[in-house]
């Protein structure tokens, strides 16, 4: 982590301004047209790897931080502006030591798209299925009935991630609930391996850990009693992030009020909090302070040049 204290005139509040400072990998450079390190700049957007997420929270804040200098504004409360690490992977630990060598009374995580505030988090995490054949195959063509039966089977997962997330007000509200399921990867025999195929996801959820392992559990031997007669078996699930928990900010929240005012008289609009999809969010809720919540202008996961995107861009 970098981080950076500026004194205000009272030393009785601070406020931390945060962004992540890590990004997605680069994937297949043949998929981009720009120099994914380059940073370059053209028809009014700057282009690269980062550049919607996180770095842009980064520039925000540096460049705030810049005109109060210039300005000569002296905040009437303590302000510290923390680049973390460690987020695109789950790991969390640049969050919690933000948190904890920097106590604060609000927290403005600049993570966010589209200028939505995000005032809740999912919980859940990333994981990979595989299946495997019982014998050993010159094909890998079965393996493809195999992950049809997996997808079923995930999708009734996906009804009930949905079911429990909409009964929340600020996630009824965004599309979290109905991309609570979101595959990622699929991947089905090779050379040395023509009897495996294995399928990774990323799910969003209000339960706690134990409670979706015991669902694993259960979905583990569902899958083998329909895989056996086919030939095949279910090796089981592996959890490729860490486990996020699922928490909501403060409704007593007066930092947010100010910020939901200043959208509308800069904009018009009216913005209300709503959930989000995996972020640290939970950990500075749950371990910085309860009045913690997201704001920013990053862009979509399913958008030319989003995040995680080739072309990454930022306007």
């Amino acid at each position: 982590n970098v981080s950076m204290v500026i004194p205000g005139n009272f030393h009785d509040k601070q406020l931390m301004l945060a962004a992540h400072n890590d990004t997605e990998t680069i994937g297949n450079l043949s998929t981009w047209t720009v120099d994914p390190l380059g940073g370059e700049i053209k028809d009014g957007k700057i282009w690269g790897r980062g550049a919607c997420d996180d770095k842009y929270g980064i520039a925000a804040a540096w460049f705030l931080i810049r005109l109060f200098k210039e300005e000569g504004i002296v905040l009437p409360y303590d302000l510290v502006f923390t680049a973390y690490c460690d987020e695109e992977k789950g790991g969390g630990n640049g969050t919690l030591a933000a948190c904890i060598k920097y106590p604060s009374d609000d927290i403005v995580n600049l993570d966010c798209k589209n200028l939505e505030i995000w005032a809740a988090g999912s919980g859940g995490g990333c994981l990979t299925g595989t299946i495997s054949t019982l014998e050993p195959v010159d094909s890998c063509e079965d393996l493809l009935k195999g992950l049809n039966v997996y997808t079923q089977v995930m999708d009734c997962f996906r009804k009930r991630r949905h079911n429990e997330l909409i009964a929340f007000t600020r996630f009824a509200e965004s599309i979290i609930p109905d991309t609570a399921v979101r595959f990622q990867h699929i991947d089905i025999g090779g050379a040395l391996s023509l009897n495996r195929a294995n399928a990774g996801l990323c799910f969003y959820t209000s339960r706690s850990e134990n409670e979706i392992r015991d669902e694993l559990d259960q979905m583990s031997s569902e899958l083998n009693e329909k895989l056996n007669p086919l030939g095949m078996k279910f090796e089981g699930f592996e959890m490729t992030t860490r486990f996020f928990r699922f928490a909501q900010t403060a409704d007593e929240n007066s930092t947010l009020e100010i910020l939901k005012n200043s959208i509308r008289k800069v904009s018009g609009e009216k913005r209300d909090g709503i959930g989000s999809c995996l972020s640290d969010l939970p950990l500075f809720i749950i371990h910085g302070s309860p009045r913690a919540f997201c704001f920013g202008a990053g862009r979509d996961f399913g958008v030319y040049g989003g995040a995680h995107q080739p072309d990454e861009f930022i306007e």
